[in-house]
């Protein structure tokens, strides 16, 4: 990995695809379970967001910062509100039968191009937060997807959806979240 200045790396827009799968809790694919492709995509945002701790000792001196918490998310706004999205979203189990209550996904999104690479995501194991806000005027339900650490002790791997990512599989190592390619 080479961290630098590239200006190949910039770019303001997403690839506006994100599909998901039904799986258990540990990665394997649910009996019956099918690629969905999720509504047109206003914006996503992808974090990775960690805590630290200072530890002191009794006399109140900071001997060490100890990580805490991690969490890795993909958040955004949908563009669609029609009964099928909402009823996903709220479980009502429309879309295809699978709601997002009560339900594992492995996910796949396509980020963008840089430097004329197409980057992708995939997630193994992932929680979808059920719910939803429907305003007049904007009418654009946010979503948020949680990526869970895989901890079966070996990778995952995650085969997309045909002819719909560059990528041909991804493997989440275990102890990961996520893999992020670029091809």
């Amino acid at each position: 990995m080479a961290l630098g200045k590239d200006k190949g790396s910039i770019t303001k827009h997403g690839g506006g695809l994100i599909y998901v799968k039904r799986v258990s809790d540990s990665g394997g694919i649910s009996t019956g379970a099918t690629w969905l492709e999720m509504p047109f995509i206003q914006e996503s945002t992808f974090a990775a967001n960690g805590a630290n701790e200072d530890i002191k000792d009794e006399t109140g001196d900071v001997v060490a910062n100890v990580d805490t918490d991690f969490g890795v998310k993909l958040t955004g706004i949908f563009m669609q509100c029609d009964k099928d999205t909402l009823d996903f979203l709220a479980s009502h189990g429309t879309y295809s039968t699978t709601g997002a209550r009560n339900n594992f996904f492995c996910i796949i999104a396509k980020r963008g191009t840089l430097n004329g690479k197409t980057q992708e995501l995939a997630g193994a194991i992932c929680k979808i937060k059920p719910g939803f806000s429907d305003a007049t005027g904007t009418r654009r339900p946010p979503f948020e997807i949680t990526m869970l650490k895989n901890t079966t002790g070996s990778a995952i791997t995650v085969t997309p959806p045909t002819g719909k990512f560059t990528a041909t599989t991804f493997s989440v190592p275990n102890n990961e979240f996520y893999s992020l390619v670029e091809t």
